[in-house]
């Protein structure tokens, strides 16, 4: 958005300020669309509520303070919590729209504006002063990593804040949040039923019991992985003038340094450790298609009996 605005001849006071408008309006937009299209939609779905966890004493927690009026605590929730989530939860609780939207908008001080100012100062750092408000090159480098920092800053401190308000809500109102409600009883055994099973399944799974093939091929992803790692992070290019990628960074065009090619940012070296990364990925599909089956057994009663014998009579009371 800045580098369209300076090209249209904007100075960079209406650059910032423009970039700054659409970026808040994204976000705002973000948050009716996943509230309005996703969480309300599928918060009649039974499985989503139980993926969401709403029937947990931590989850009624959040959800008490979602649904109080305005406060610190809510507004902390709102930009202090991961972005997607929290709308889709928002959704999910059918809160009204506009008093989410008005516990959102304090983001445009907490993280809109100081990001937009930061990448501003970066894309202006190496043109001339009279172009970017007259600030100087390093002046302008330093306000760059400075605003950054304080949106980082101020993230952490906004979802400090959220973390400590639900904790306040659940340890003054545990024991009402701990009784299930009877919308949440269904959820509440199936807990326990997977439960049981995890426990179960926890003990069929254990490295004496699995095939040695399989063993073998877990062992092998880990060295392929650990190579992988070592290859990505290790000081090759100061050791032998080879690196994984080449030079880039936020003013790099792909159209004029890589050649339109994103790709030819990874060398050949750095090929090597994704294809490694790769192999280690697939040697956890034999892992997890034995799991799967060892838990459709399980669940089936199939193999019910070895993992009474391995629980033992005082774990299985």
């Amino acid at each position: 958005i800045i580098q369209s605005a300076d090209h249209h001849g904007w100075d960079y006071g209406a650059g910032l300020a423009w970039a700054t408008a659409v970026t808040f309006a994204m976000k705002l937009s973000f948050t009716a669309a996943a509230q309005k299209w996703i969480g309300e939609p599928l918060g009649e779905r039974f499985w989503v509520r139980r993926c969401v966890c709403i029937h947990t004493p931590y989850m009624r927690a959040v959800e008490q303070i979602l649904q109080e009026g305005m406060s610190v605590a809510k507004v902390a929730v709102l930009i202090g919590g991961p972005d997607w989530p929290v709308a889709v939860l928002c959704g999910i609780l059918k809160l009204p729209l506009v008093p989410v939207l008005i516990g959102v908008s304090p983001v445009l001080l907490q993280s809109v504006f100081p990001c937009v100012l930061s990448g501003t100062l970066l894309y202006y750092e190496n043109l001339p002063a009279s172009r970017s408000g007259g600030i100087p090159a390093v002046a302008r480098y330093g306000l760059a990593e400075a605003s950054l920092l304080v949106a980082v800053a101020l993230q952490f401190g906004t979802g400090l804040v959220a973390f400590l308000c639900v904790q306040e809500v659940l340890e003054r109102d545990y024991d009402r949040l701990s009784v299930p409600r009877p919308e949440d009883r269904k959820l509440q055994e199936l807990d326990e039923a997977e439960e049981n099973l995890s426990r179960q399944l926890h003990i069929a799974i254990g490295w004496t019991r699995i095939p040695v093939g399989l063993r073998a091929t877990l062992v092998l992803g880990l060295l392929c992985i650990e190579v992988s790692l070592l290859l990505l992070h290790g000081p090759w290019h100061d050791l032998f003038g080879v690196a994984c990628f080449r030079n880039f960074d936020l003013m790099t065009s792909v159209k004029h340094d890589f050649g339109g090619n994103p790709l030819a940012i990874v060398r050949p070296l750095g090929w090597g450790a994704f294809a490694l990364a790769g192999l280690s990925s697939l040697s956890l599909v034999p892992y997890y298609t034995y799991v799967h089956r060892l838990q459709a057994e399980i669940a089936l009663g199939e193999a019910e009996p070895i993992a009474k014998a391995k629980l033992g009579p005082a774990t299985q009371a």
